[in-house]
């Protein structure tokens, strides 16, 4: 089954759940996404470049496993759960410093809040704590997620 959800500059993210031992979904089409932070220099990799400007391309096909720890996956949190699975998949390979976490954990927060439809329980401020919420769980938890392999 495929899920389709249209980013705050018009872009569709469409990912679609699969059947593997360790993922639960795959991107249908490629996606790009410019990120507060930069690299150093571009990295290329097979499912996925990210550019010394800033601009992050997953390839169709990646693979994710979801938002990670005690949460629900939701058309709100996918586009950060990919975004933010490329991110530290980048870090454990080396390919980011250690020092790319932080900012990388804060992409996770403001797609978050971006995806978050105001109209749902709660709106803006439901919206905030869940993206705060998520945040702090990555930021005290997910150190070792992200340790170069």
């Amino acid at each position: 089954m495929s899920h389709k959800i249209i980013d705050p500059s018009g872009i569709p993210f469409i990912w679609k759940e699969i059947e593997h031992d360790k993922y639960k979904y795959e991107l249908v089409y490629n996606y790009n996404v410019l990120l507060q932070f930069k690299p150093s220099q571009t990295i290329i990799s097979d499912f996925y470049v990210f550019e010394s400007n800033g601009k992050l391309s997953i390839r169709k096909g990646y693979l994710c496993d979801g938002a990670s720890g005690p949460t629900m996956d939701t058309l709100s949190n996918m586009r950060a759960a990919f975004v933010h699975d490329v991110i530290y998949q980048m870090l454990r390979r080396g390919e980011l410093g250690q020092v790319y976490k932080n900012p990388g954990d804060l992409e996770l927060h403001r797609l978050m809040i971006e995806d978050y439809s105001p109209s749902w329980f709660g709106g803006s401020l439901w919206s905030r704590f869940r993206a705060n919420y998520y945040y702090q769980g990555v930021r005290f938890f997910g150190g070792g997620s992200c340790r170069r392999s």
